[in-house]
C-alpha cells in the first residue's frame, strides 16, 4: 500500500487542494482517472465530501490521491459523516451460503473515528494527526519595482487540517436563536444533515461543533506557541525544513519527528510541560552537533521567523463567503461564527475550504480564501463542455498567485473583488 508517497523524493513541489468530489456519483468518480501524472513532487488536499461511505468512496479516493501526490491531507465533510449502511459488497455471502453479518451503522463520532482510521491506512494526515510544516514551494510575492520576482515569503508554513462541523450561527442576526431550522424551513429547505448526520455522543450537532471548535482552537494556539518558541531554528539536512509542529487538546504541545527518513512525518514525542526553546520543535536531524554558546553575552538570540497557517476546513470559516443564490437559507448549515477570528488570529496566509459549491477566491485582511469544491456533476457541466476535466478543478494553493491586492499577505488589509472559478483553474 502507497504510504502517502514517501518513495518518490521530495522537492519544491506545489500544494494542490479539492473538495467535493462526491464519488458516490459515477460520473465523478470515472472522472478522477483523467488527472495527469505530473503531481509526484506535489501534496494535494482533500477538503472533505469525498463521499458517504468508507469502503466505496473514501478508501478509492485515498488510494487514487496518495499514489499521485507525495504527501495528502484529509478533513471532513458533512457527507463522510452520514450515517449510512456500507455498501452491498460489505455483506457478501460466505462459504456454505450463510448471509455474513452486516457491519453495523456507526453514528456521529464513531464514524469520524473510521474515516480518520481509513485515511492512516493510506498515511493520508487527518485532523487528528500532528500539524506539519510544508517543505514544498511557499508563498510567491509581488514583484519589485525593478519587475524581479520577490523571494518566498520566510519562515516556516504549517498545513492546519481541522474539523468544526456547524451550529446554525450563520442564520441573519434578526433569527432568533433556536428558531434557524424554522426560519429555513419557511423557504422549505431542510438539509438530508438532519437525518443523516447524527452528533452521538453529543445531545446535538450544536454541541458537538462547539467542542470541536475549542478542540482545535487550542491546538492552533499550541501549534503557534511551538512554532514561535524559543530563537533561531536550525535547518535540517539539504535544508528542508522538516519540523513536524503539532499540539494535545491539553494546555501541553505535541511536538514530533521524523524516525524513519528526511520524509517520515509521523513519529510523535509529547512534552509533559509546555513547550521550551529546546523542545518546541525537533528537526529529523536530531544528532547534530550542539552550538556553541553565544561569546557576546549582549546579544539577544535572533527571533524565529514568524509562521503562517494554511487552515483547511471543510466548512467556510467567514459567514460573509456563504453565497448561495439559489437557496440562500441552507446558510445555517456552512459553518460556525466561532471561527470568524481565526484566520487573523492564527497568522493564516490561507484558507482552505468546500461545502458551497461555488468555487470562488477571495481576499479578506490579508488572507486568501479558497473555497475549491468539484461538486455534483451537474455543477460543473459547463467546465466540461468547455473541455475542462478534473485537472482544472485542482486549486494552487502553493506558492498560489503572485499578484496580490495592496497589502495582502501581510497581516494588513489587503481585501479584493472575487474571483470565480466557474471553468476551473485552466
Amino acid at each position: 500500500m502507497e504510504n502517502n508517497g514517501k518513495d518518490k523524493g521530495k522537492g519544491k513541489g506545489k500544494l494542490y487542494a479539492i473538495a467535493d468530489l462526491h464519488l458516490g456519483y459515477k460520473f465523478n468518480a470515472d472522472a478522477l482517472a483523467a488527472l495527469r501524472d505530473t503531481h509526484r513532487d506535489d501534496g494535494l488536499i482533500l477538503a472533505g465530501d469525498l463521499g458517504e461511505r468508507v469502503d466505496e468512496h473514501l478508501r478509492p479516493a485515498f488510494a487514487w490521491a496518495t499514489s499521485r501526490f507525495r504527501r495528502v491531507w484529509w478533513c471532513p465533510g458533512n457527507h463522510e459523516l452520514y450515517s449510512l449502511p456500507e455498501s452491498p459488497s460489505s455483506s457478501s455471502r460466505v462459504p456454505g451460503g450463510q448471509q455474513q453479518e452486516k457491519p453495523p451503522v456507526l453514528r456521529g463520532q464513531e464514524k469520524y473515528d473510521a474515516c480518520v482510521a481509513a485515511a492512516r491506512e493510506y498515511g493520508v494526515l487527518t485532523p487528528e494527526d500532528p500539524f506539519v510544516v510544508w517543505d514544498g514551494e511557499g508563498l510567491g510575492v509581488d514583484a519589485g519595482e525593478d519587475g524581479k520576482e520577490g523571494e518566498e515569503e520566510k519562515g516556516p508554513i504549517i498545513v492546519c487540517p481541522l474539523f468544526t462541523l456547524y451550529d446554525y450561527s450563520f442564520a441573519p442576526d434578526d433569527v432568533p436563536k433556536g428558531k434557524e431550522l424554522d426560519w429555513a424551513a419557511e423557504q422549505d429547505i431542510c438539509a438530508t444533515d438532519e437525518a443523516l448526520l447524527h452528533p452521538d455522543p453529543y445531545p446535538t450537532r450544536q454541541a458537538w461543533c462547539e467542542a470541536l471548535v475549542a478542540r482545535f482552537e487550542r491546538k492552533l494556539e499550541d501549534a503557534i506557541a511551538a512554532a514561535t518558541a524559543g530563537g533561531e531554528g536550525e535547518e535540517t539536512e539539504g535544508g528542508g525544513d522538516k519540523t513536524t509542529i503539532a499540539a494535545t487538546t491539553a494546555a501541553a504541545a505535541e511536538v514530533t519527528e521524523s524516525t524513519e527518513s528526511t520524509e517520515s512525518t509521523t513519529a510523535t514525542t509529547t512534552t509533559s510541560t509546555p513547550p521550551s526553546p529546546t523542545n518546541a520543535a525537533t528537526s529529523s536531524s536530531s544528532s547534530s552537533p550542539s552550538k556553541p554558546n553565544n561569546p557576546n553575552p549582549n546579544s539577544k538570540p535572533k527571533p524565529k521567523p514568524k509562521p503562517r497557517l494554511i487552515l483547511i476546513n471543510h466548512w467556510p470559516l467567514l459567514s460573509q463567503l456563504v453565497y448561495l443564490p439559489a437557496i440562500p437559507r441552507f446558510r445555517i448549515w456552512c459553518g460556525t461564527r466561532r471561527t470568524a477570528g481565526w484566520a487573523a488570529r492564527f497568522g493564516a496566509a490561507v484558507a482552505v475550504s468546500g461545502h458551497l459549491h461555488i468555487r470562488r477566491t477571495d481576499w479578506v485582511d490579508g488572507v486568501r480564501y479558497e473555497e475549491c469544491s468539484l461538486g455534483y456533476p451537474r455543477q460543473w457541466e459547463r467546465a466540461r463542455n468547455a473541455g475542462r476535466d478534473i485537472n482544472a478543478f485542482l486549486r494552487e494553493i502553493l506558492p498560489g498567485p503572485r499578484e496580490r491586492p495592496g497589502g495582502a499577505g501581510d497581516g494588513e488589509g489587503g481585501s479584493a473583488p472575487t474571483k470565480w472559478w466557474i471553468y476551473g483553474d485552466a
